[in-house]
């Protein structure tokens, strides 16, 4: 079994490790769509790891409102779910 192919298990098992990094927000938008008259917004940000590595997590609504393109600090990440971002203020 490959590194990807045991990735791609870990994260479908949700035994991927937790990660946490220094990241700063370089990205922002919304995905809205309509499914059976409800309307539904998706929120993602985009992260800069400080290796220079970008990745695209989708965020609580809550956590896009409270994030500004700039903000440095802390991103916490299993794979590619967001846990949560901690801003350096």
């Amino acid at each position: 079994m490959d590194a990807e192919m045991l990735r791609n298990v870990l994260t479908m098992l949700g035994t991927e490790p937790i990660d946490s990094m220094e990241a700063s927000v370089v990205g922002k938008r919304t995905l809205v769509t309509q499914e059976d008259g409800a309307t539904k917004t998706i929120y993602y940000m985009t992260f800069q790891k400080v290796n220079g590595m970008r990745m695209e997590l989708e965020v609580p609504g809550e956590d896009y409102g409270l994030a500004a393109e700039g903000d440095q600090g802390v991103l916490v990440a299993r794979g590619e779910e967001f846990i949560v971002f901690k801003r350096m203020i």
